[in-house]
């Protein structure tokens, strides 16, 4: 009998020693871990809800495209799995790792850089969208292939291989993160907050100028993109979000045209969506990405052509969807109010006012010297019937006071002097 206390008091002390190495190993993990991919994927894993589309891309499908804006103006469903720097080939395999947990309706992919032959351009980036997918027979094809270097791939494939070091960096603030389930109320899209103008708007080609029929490796995922689609019932679209792009990388985007109509795959090149997007206005770096000025019009586009075209449902009154999209909206209209409250300057907050969920009340010094950028956000707003402006003698330190107001109560959230 006491032998066999023994060792069941052996055995008992094992499984604590394991349990406490198993709890240390996850703790220095989470703390030292890249926390972007986390806070961007974490709604995918852990909400129980139907996605009507998935959008795919790199950094321009994510600060392009707003999931919630698509729920409150039409009632779609939506994940925006766009990461930075995201090759075809990786969003392909995003595309494979994603519908193990939710699959869509519709797959939406971006198709910028599609004239490239890289698999994958930047190691220390791709954590930011892979480490977030559990190891699984699909994201170890993934690694496989994208990432042809052994050290790479353990990375890749156990990511503590590459944080373990950071355990002597790890302080009180990161373990707080550790136990943190904070992620962005966003369904995956980002929210920059910049505002930055072109000198000039592009010139653009002819939309038959294409490439002559080179095929290229980003060809060659557009299609395996379109057919992993086909064969799991789901349906495939193609899009080029607006950008500043040059000769070359225009002419990539109408070669796509070809693909897309050897494929019967819907392409919208929205390059050339004529007044969609104004240059001066709505990009983050003086036409890359999309601010959130510009993102709102591009999704709102890309709501109705959904809309239009596809057999997407307005889910707003079904209760199925209704009670966690509704709330996780209320979460989203307070992480956008404080980034708008924050705003840099005025340029920036009459950008980020570009939103119908406020109405703002707009006074500006006689001595404001605007210049054509600030009369266009001015314009903007109130052509929309956003915000009303007038000239004020009374503002003696500041140049433009704004009063912003809820479009929905008239409540008033806040004031901002610049």
């Amino acid at each position: 009998m006491g032998l066999f206390k023994k060792y069941i008091n052996r055995i008992t002390g094992c499984i604590l020693v394991l349990v406490l190495v198993f709890t240390v190993f996850m703790i220095s993990y989470r703390a030292s871990r890249v926390e972007y991919g986390h806070v961007k994927y974490e709604q995918f894993f852990n909400e129980d809800t139907d996605y009507d589309v998935m959008f795919f891309g790199a950094s321009h499908t994510q600060n392009g495209i707003y999931p919630m804006q698509l729920w409150k103006d039409f009632g779609i469903t939506s994940y925006n799995m766009g990461g930075p720097n995201c090759s075809l080939p990786t969003s392909y395999y995003m595309l494979k790792m994603a519908i193990k947990y939710h699959k869509p309706k519709i797959a939406v992919l971006d198709v910028i850089l599609s004239d490239k032959n890289d698999i994958i351009w930047d190691y220390s980036l791709a954590h930011h969208y892979m480490d977030a997918f559990p190891l699984t027979e699909e994201k170890i094809e993934a690694v496989n292939v994208l990432f042809p270097d052994t050290k790479a791939k353990l990375e890749m494939l156990f990511p503590y291989y590459v944080y373990h070091a950071g355990w002597k960096d790890i302080d009180g603030e990161a373990l707080k993160k550790a136990f943190s389930q904070e992620h962005w109320p966003t369904f995956g899209a980002e929210y920059e907050s910049l505002i930055s103008s072109v000198d000039a708007v592009p010139e653009f080609v002819s939309q038959d100028s294409g490439n002559d029929g080179i095929e290229t490796t980003g060809h060659e995922y557009i299609r395996k993109f379109v057919e992993l689609c086909r064969e799991n019932d789901i349906q495939p679209m193609l899009m080029f979000l607006p950008a500043g792009v040059d000769e070359a990388e225009q002419r990539a985007a109408n070669e796509v045209y070809r693909i897309a109509g050897e494929m019967a795959v819907p392409y919208v090149n929205l390059i050339y969506e004529e007044g969609l997007i104004n240059y001066f206005t709505d990009y983050t770096d003086g036409g890359g990405h999309l601010n959130p000025s510009g993102a709102r019009k591009v999704t709102a586009w890309i709501g109705n052509y959904l809309t239009s075209n596809s057999e997407v449902i307005d889910h707003r009154n079904d209760g199925k969807y209704s009670v966690l999209w509704n709330e996780t909206y209320g979460k989203y209209r307070d992480f956008i109010s404080n980034i708008m409250k924050e705003s840099a300057d005025a340029r920036t907050a009459l950008m980020n006012l570009y939103n119908n969920n406020y109405y703002s009340y707009i006074e500006i010094s006689p001595g404001y010297d605007k210049d054509s950028v600030d009369q266009m956000l001015l314009d903007q707003l109130t052509g929309e019937g956003l915000a009303e402006v007038n000239t004020s003698d009374s503002l003696q330190t500041v140049k433009i006071r704004i009063k912003v107001t809820s479009a929905d109560t008239g409540e008033e959230i806040c004031t901002l002097e610049y």
